[in-house]
């Protein structure tokens, strides 16, 4: 049997890329349409059933045009079964269905106390609530050394040894139990590790990155219960666009025109549909303009969304200024003589020389 495992899909999110509203509107559908992928690729690779791991929505204040997106998509594939947790972020999974009535296909495994349990059938059984809190919640699900193909859905942080508390799994009370996979969700990140002799936990990651701390390929995990150990689990990816975060090396140039040959270079593979941070690193004399407004602009008429950061050191040698009389030579002798910090002075003098120069200063 074959099983599609995602999570985290905070659905409604308000878009964390400095995305204008038009676009942040459009990335919110595109989530959505990813959820309709989603089901698409179930098919396709033969699955069964979606286990979804937590964060369905991003808050209790998803619309209800979202949730019943949602359910419509749920109800109207009655030969996929869907299992669920809520996570950190759902309140509350209601209303999704016509007349908040769950369709045959569906279970919510956080509802009621304790470990709810599905059976999917050929030997494959899914356990899962809300996040155990205290040792008794871990020592209530029971211990099978059986030929069931057991997978355990939860949603919350893993911890190694057996420290229990609000969000947080752990590992040290879910070995040597009977899991074969312990299917998670709340790192944004996918990963795959071994738990005991027997099975493995697994975080999907998030379908779609929201911001440029979740760059990367994004989607789902493919579990196959026909294998075990990390062979029965794989990624799929799932996501419309891709972040990006590229570190651009500026040592050796002395013209802006070095600097846009470097950032167009670093740039150059990436997908036009992707999102796209640079960020400007290494020292460079000050008189090299980076003007990251340009190419900010030129960027973003290349991609869907780009963002240019300036992390560069300047390269100061206050022997090179001594003799300089020009308005820029004692603007940076003042600024080197004062009691500014070494970051206020970098700051001070790039602000200084590109106001100079006529540019756009970055806020």
């Amino acid at each position: 049997m074959r099983l599609i495992h995602c999570a985290d899909w905070h659905l409604d999110a308000k878009m964390e890329t400095g995305l204008d509203s038009v676009r942040a509107r459009e990335r919110r559908v595109e989530l959505l349409l990813t959820f309709s992928h989603l089901i698409e690729v179930a098919e396709r690779e033969g699955a069964s059933a979606v286990l979804l791991a937590g964060d369905l929505f991003d808050s209790d204040r998803a619309t209800e045009k979202t949730r019943r997106f949602v359910g419509d998509a749920i109800a109207s594939h009655p030969a996929l079964t869907f299992v669920s947790v809520r996570g950190n972020h759902d309140a509350s999974l209601s209303p999704l269905f016509e007349g908040n009535v769950p369709p045959a296909n569906w279970h919510d495994l956080s509802d009621g106390e304790g470990w709810g349990r599905v059976a999917l059938g050929e030997g494959v059984a899914v356990y899962g609530r809300t996040c155990p809190k205290t040792p008794e919640d871990y020592d209530s699900l029971a211990v099978s050394d059986g030929d069931t193909f057991r997978i355990v859905l939860l949603h919350g942080q893993v911890s190694g040894g057996l420290a229990t508390g609000e969000d947080r799994i752990a590992l040290g009370r879910l070995t040597d139990r009977g899991i074969d996979c312990l299917a998670l969700g709340h790192e944004h990140s996918a990963r795959c590790e071994v738990l005991d002799a027997r099975g493995v936990w697994a975080y999907a990651g998030c379908p779609e990155g929201r911001g440029f701390d979740e760059c990367g390929d994004k989607g789902c995990m493919l579990i196959d219960t026909d294998r075990r150990g990390t062979e029965a689990v794989r990624f799929l990816s799932l996501c419309r666009r891709r972040l990006h975060e590229i570190p651009v090396l500026l040592d050796g140039c002395t013209s802006f025109g070095d600097v846009y040959a470097r950032v167009t270079d670093a740039v150059a593979t990436i997908d036009s549909c992707d999102m796209v941070k640079v960020v400007l690193t290494g020292e460079i004399a000050p008189e090299v303009v980076r003007d990251t407004v340009h190419l900010s602009r030129v960027l973003n008429e290349r991609f869907y969304f780009a963002r240019v950061k300036d992390e560069c050191r300047l390269l100061l040698r206050p022997e090179d200024y001594l003799g300089d009389i020009s308005l820029k030579g004692e603007f940076i002798r003042t600024v080197l003589a004062s009691p500014l910090s070494d970051e206020q002075k970098q700051r001070t003098i790039l602000a200084g020389l590109r106001a100079l120069r006529g540019e756009e200063v970055d806020a």
